[in-house]
Parts: structure tokens; sequence; C-alpha cells
């Protein structure tokens, strides 16, 4: 340790200081003389080559914001869940591969920023996490977020960009509170039905997902939307166009073949369902033995997939219908908010879901109506 690093953390303890700034130091490792500053509040250990932390981080127990962005971190230590007053988080440009679980025992977290890391998953007990507000995991090696992020229930700007995330979980679309989602290069390859119940949303950033091709038409319905962020290459959307149109003819055999044999599920044709079985609202216990499904899946009755674009009932099935033009959509939907109209001059498909035949009717009378 340098002697302007000692002395540093000796005026540090002397004087009492709630703030300690030891950026671009060299540091390979904290000084045990460190770990008796209690007063503590800030800590800055930027841009230094520190490999680890000590255990007993948590010593620091008064500690508020702790800044370590551009070390060379591969694991955060158990101990530092013990650092019970900590808001500010921010370890971006290490080289973690996880966080530990102790991780959820940061209460008083505010904002956790991990961005440029190798992490490969998020610990569910972040759950816990009550009062994170920001939560930036951009550029790692993320292919799931954990559904319990739905918990974190303070959550208003969520960054996952640059990860291969193929999906948004549907239970994060309960959160009443999100106000930014920024999931561009990732893998996605749909976004949930539900997403106008994300009431809160101002920004949405989505471009460079070349899977993505289609949105569901009920994000024109988001009142207070206004940044939506979207790509898309014509070439991919015909290949994707001509894969659907084969997928649509296996899967329809395979739902006709299902109403023939339980009568119970009436025939429909022009949906496309993408779900091992049809479950449709009005199953019952005695319908559900009719089908034969497994326990298992008989639980999915609890979370419905999403709710019927025209009349808001649940139902359990994804149904891809009506791809038709920007324009049109906006004709069908008529959205509230006029900052969705720019939407008109792009290239984007949209779906209708829908729970019944009646529903799916009053999409193309609106579709075919001149007004």
């Amino acid at each position: 340790m340098c002697s302007s690093v000692y002395d540093e953390i000796l005026e540090a303890r002397s004087q009492g200081h709630t703030n300690l700034y030891l950026n671009y130091r060299q540091l390979s490792e904290l000084p045990k003389e460190l770990l008796e500053l209690s007063k503590i509040q800030r800590l800055y250990l930027k841009r230094n080559v520190l490999k680890k932390l000590p255990a007993d981080i948590g010593r620091l127990s008064s500690l508020v914001e702790l800044y370590l962005h551009s070390n060379n971190l591969n694991k955060l230590p158990d101990g530092i869940g013990n650092l019970r007053f900590l808001e500010k988080l921010d370890v971006c440009n290490n080289l973690l591969k996880k966080l530990p679980p102790a991780i959820g025992n940061l209460h008083s977290l505010v904002s956790l920023h991990v961005a440029n890391n190798e992490l490969v998953f998020l610990p569910k007990e972040m759950e816990n996490l009550t009062n994170l507000r920001d939560l930036n995991v951009m550029n790692n090696m993320l292919e799931w977020l954990p559904w319990q992020l739905c918990h974190c229930k303070s959550l208003k700007i969520l960054s996952f960009d640059g990860n291969y995330i193929e999906k948004i979980p549907h239970q994060l679309i309960q959160h009443q509170g999100l106000v930014e989602i920024s999931a561009s290069r990732n893998k996605l390859r749909s976004i949930p039905q539900d997403v106008d119940k994300l009431l809160s949303l101002e920004s949405f950033i989505l471009d460079h997902n070349t899977e993505l091709h289609v949105l569901p038409a009920t994000i024109l319905r988001m009142e207070h939307l206004t940044v939506l962020g979207l790509s898309i290459s014509p070439s991919a959307l015909l290949h994707r166009q001509e894969k659907d149109a084969c997928e649509l003819q296996e899967v329809l055999s395979l739902t006709y073949t299902l109403d023939k044999t339980t009568n119970s599920i009436p025939p429909l044709i022009e949906l496309c369902f993408r779900a091992i079985y049809p479950l449709v609202k009005s199953l019952s216990d005695q319908s559900l033995s009719i089908l034969h499904l497994p326990s298992h899946m008989a639980k999915l009755l609890t979370t419905p997939t999403g709710h019927c674009f025209v009349c808001d009932s649940p139902y359990f099935t994804a149904a891809f219908h009506l791809k038709e033009s920007a324009d049109t959509a906006l004709r069908i939907v008529q959205p509230n908010s006029t900052n969705l109209l720019r939407v008109r001059d792009t290239r984007w498909l949209f779906y209708f879901c829908c729970c019944s035949k009646i529903c799916l009717d009053q999409v193309c009378s609106r579709r075919d109506s001149p007004d």
C-alpha cells in the first residue's frame, strides 16, 4: 500500500470522514486498515486492479454507496450481504460470473449496476430487494431473467441490453411501477400479449432483436409510452412469414385432432395455438379430466397467457392472427396516445389475441371499417 493511500485512510479515521476516494490507485487488494473505518458511508474504488474483496467487507457497516467500477473482480463475497444500509452498488466492468444469493439481503439497495461482466444468471433471492429502483445488467451472458423480479415493487428502470434473453417473464408484466425497459441486442422472439398491463411504462427499447418480427397490438394501447425502439430486417421478415405459414398448418392439424377427440373445444380454424394443449377460459375441473392434463400443466390455469383484446377476458393460449400493416393496426386499436402514431411508417406487423370467435369477429369488423 502506497504511503498516500495509508495517509488518507488514517486521516479519514482521525477526522471522521464519511467519504473516501481511492480511484485510480492500482490497488490489488483492500488495505486491512480500511475495514476499520466504520463511519465511512461512500467508498470510491473505481479503476483499480482488485481481484477480490475481503470476506469481512460487512465490517464497513455504515456504507451507503460502494463503487467498484472497472476492476478485476471475479466474485463478490457473501459478506457483502451484511451491508444493510447500502443503497448504491456499482460493480460494472469486472469479471463476475455470478452474484451471491446474499445480494438479496441488501434490503436498502436502490441502485444495482452490474453491466459488462460475465453473468450467466441472476439469483432468485433478488426478489427481496423491495427498494430497488434501478437494475442494470447490460452486456452480460444472461439467457433468462428471474421471474422473481416481479416482487421488486419499487423497480422503475430495468436495463438488460446485450444479453441472450429470449423472453420477458410473464410475471413481470404484472409490475405496476416499471417506467423504462431497455432490451436491445437480445434474442427476444415475442413480447407478452399483456404488455399493456405495464401501466407506467414510458420507454420500451427493443431494437436489434433479430428474431422479433411481430408485436402484440396491445402495445398500441399504452398511453404513457413515449419511446419505442424498433428495428427489423425486411428480408428476415419475409423468411419469418414463410416459416410461420408452415408452422400454422402443423398446429392447426393438432388443434383439429384435439377437438374431435375431446368434444370440449370449439373448432377455431383461424387461430394458431402456441401450446401443447389448447386451454380455454371456461375449463372446469371436469373438463380438465377430459383433456387428461398432467397436474403440473393444470396449474397454468392460475396464470393466464394473456387477456382478450376485445373483452379483456383471460385466456390460456396465444393466437397469432391478422398480420396486418402498422397502419391497419392503428385503425383497429385507435390508440389514445398520439406518441405511437409514428409506428404507421414502420414495417412492423401486429397480432391480435382473442378468447373466442365472437371477439375475433369484432377485430375483423374493425379492420374492414373505413373509419
